[in-house]
């Protein structure tokens, strides 16, 4: 019986509230090397930083505030499009990654412009995080 009231509440509570993106990650890559540097975001302001090819192996942790990165989750939620991807030679791009979605905007192909929103939203993250002191973590992970 004591299960009945939390089965009541999760009847009612709508799936969509109880979603929430495991991880938000910026990135930038492509060029003549190939190579890509990303930027993964949790929601209580751990960051890690990773670079490679394919498998791209996180290597250093940096922290931001918790409220500026419930800020970028808010942000990431309100954009406009949900279905930008036009990737050129060097690609820009950001991910919402959740529990079994993926919804990713890409940019850098010269013809297609990048919505506004988008790229105030990235250009200001990716100065923060490039800002960020990094530490070496003890285990990388992918």
């Amino acid at each position: 019986m004591r299960f009945l009231p939390c089965m009541i509440v999760l009847l009612i509570i709508p799936l969509h509230m109880l979603a929430q993106p495991e991880c938000l990650v910026f990135g930038k890559g492509g060029g003549i090397a190939g190579t890509a540097t990303l930027y993964k975001i949790l929601d209580n302001g751990k960051v890690y930083k990773g670079s490679g090819r394919v498998n791209i192996l996180f290597t250093q942790q940096g922290k931001i505030p918790k409220s500026e990165a419930k800020r970028l989750y808010h942000d990431i939620r309100n954009l406009p499009d949900t279905t930008f991807s036009y990737p050129g030679n060097v690609y820009y791009f950001v991910q919402v990654i959740g529990d079994s979605t993926v919804h990713e905007y890409t940019w850098g192909a010269r013809e297609f412009d990048v919505p506004d929103t988008l790229g105030s939203l990235y250009e200001s993250a990716m100065n923060k995080l490039a800002s960020l002191r990094y530490k070496k973590i003890k285990k990388p992970f992918k």
